[in-house]
Parts: C-alpha cells; structure tokens; sequence
C-alpha cells in the first residue's frame, strides 16, 4: 500500500538531542501512525513488529508515561523512511538505492590502477562482528547515495541493509556509527596510501534533523588534521565549535562534488561485495 507523504505535525519530528526522545508518549506515537493513514497493523509491520508487540508498547508508555528510548527511536526511524521515500518520489529498493556504477578509467587510473584490499581487510580484522559484516555494504551504500548527490538517514540506510539481509536490525540506528567510522577510517587510509584527497563520506549520512550524529565530529577532527595543513586544520577544528552546521554543509559539498566514489569501491575491492 502506497502512502502519501506526512502532512500533520507530528511532535517526534521535532526532536533532536538523544535525551528528547526519553519524552515520547504513546499519543505521539499514534500521532505518527494516524498521520500516514496505516492502521495499527499495518504500522505494526512497517516497524517490524506483531500488531500486539505494537498494542503492548503503548500500554507500556501509557502507564510509564513515556515509551522507551529505543521505542521512540524506531518509530522516528520509520517517519523518517516514510518521509524520504514518498516526497522524493523514488523507489526504496535496495538495488536502485545503492548500486554503484563501475570505476571508468578515469576513477581506476586516480588510484593507479591498484586494488587495495588490504586495507579494508585489516580495519575490519579490528572491528566486532555485527560491524565488519555491515561495513562494505554501507560503504557501497552510502557511495552509492554520494554518486546521486543526496543525503540518507541512519533509518533508511539501516533498513535498506536489512531488508537485503545484510545486516541484523539493531537498535538505536546511532549504533551505525560504528560501521560509519570504520568506513571513514578505510577511505582516510586509502587516501594515505595513494595520496588522492577522499573526503569524509560519513557527513552525508544524518538524523531526521538534517544533520550527522555527534559522533562524526571526531572523524571529522582526524579528517582536517591529515588533509589539511596546520594552519587550515586550526581553522577548521574552531569552526566545528562555532559554526558546526556551516562546516558540516561544506564537507557534504565536497563529497558531492567528488566524482570518484566508484573509483573508491573499486579501490578498496569491494565491487563485487
């Protein structure tokens, strides 16, 4: 069933900080089900539960006041998803999201025409893993989105790698911060080894804020301290104090503008992951 896009304010889309979705209730919950016009057992199935799984959960935050944290969480996730994929007007498969063109010889020669799979390899032999099992696929994923100069949500690049069951479904969506730092660190890695400029990949990825998790400021900080000199670093690091969102949008562009993600899969060997 195709659902139109959200047309009611719903409280939950105004939240930002992870301590604000410690006050979710169970009518804001039903605000966002009633908002998309899913009855309780459709919304049940969009989140991946039973309809009393559903039923239970507002019971709960009706007699706790407040639903869980990881409740509210999901269902930001899925307003989210719903909210991308029927304004955007394009097709949530996994196959259209995320396939990545083939490196041309331009890509592949930047690199000089080595593949470098040693590199991944090593990073994810540190890693746990949940997160070296989703980290290729994200990295393809996230590529891919760059290519088509948009940005994704930690929900919908979480349920994308699920529903391709290529990843577990874990709750928070945050916890893909993990996978998004370990990816970070195989293209700064690759950008080392070959001495191309790859810029940050994991801005792109954010909240339904619009903006990344506070956990890509510290890749961000590692970021500037290996591209740029000194004393553009120093600038750099004061503006992600002052004015996050400003510099942030900026590293965005510079992924967008880079024209080589394919190149950068294919460097990295992940192809044909």
């Amino acid at each position: 069933m195709e659902k139109p896009a959200i047309e009611t304010p719903v409280r939950i889309l105004t939240l930002a900080s992870p301590d604000a979705f410690d006050t979710v209730e169970a009518d804001d919950i039903e605000a966002c089900r009633r908002a998309f016009g899913f009855s309780p057992s459709e919304f049940a199935e969009q989140l991946g539960w039973s309809v009393r799984k559903y039923q239970r959960t507002l019971e709960a935050a009706r007699e706790d006041r407040f639903a869980e944290r990881d409740v509210a969480l999901a269902v930001r996730g899925l307003v989210d998803l719903l909210i991308g994929s029927s304004s955007e007007g394009e097709s949530n498969s996994v196959t259209e999201s995320w396939t990545t063109p083939i490196a041309g010889p331009d890509s592949r020669a930047l690199f000089g025409k080595r593949v470098v799979p040693d590199i991944m390899s090593n990073i994810l032999d540190e890693c746990g893993e949940w997160t070296a099992g989703v980290t290729p696929h994200l990295l393809r994923l996230v590529a891919g989105r760059a290519v088509r100069r948009k940005l994704i949500t930690y929900g919908e690049a979480a349920t994308t790698l699920e529903e391709a069951h290529l990843a577990s479904r874990v709750w928070p969506r945050t916890l893909y911060g993990m996978p998004l730092g370990a990816m970070c660190n195989a293209t700064m890695a690759l950008s080392r080894k070959t001495g191309v400029r790859i810029p940050l990949l994991s801005t792109i990825v954010v909240k339904g804020s619009g903006q990344p998790g506070s956990g890509v400021d510290g890749m961000i900080r590692k970021f500037v301290k290996q591209q740029e000199t000194e004393d553009r670093a120093k600038e750099m690091l004061a503006r992600l104090k002052r004015d996050r969102d400003g510099l942030i949008g900026e590293l965005q562009r510079e992924v967008f503008d880079f024209g080589h993600w394919p190149g950068v899969i294919w460097a990295l060997g992940l192809q044909q992951t």
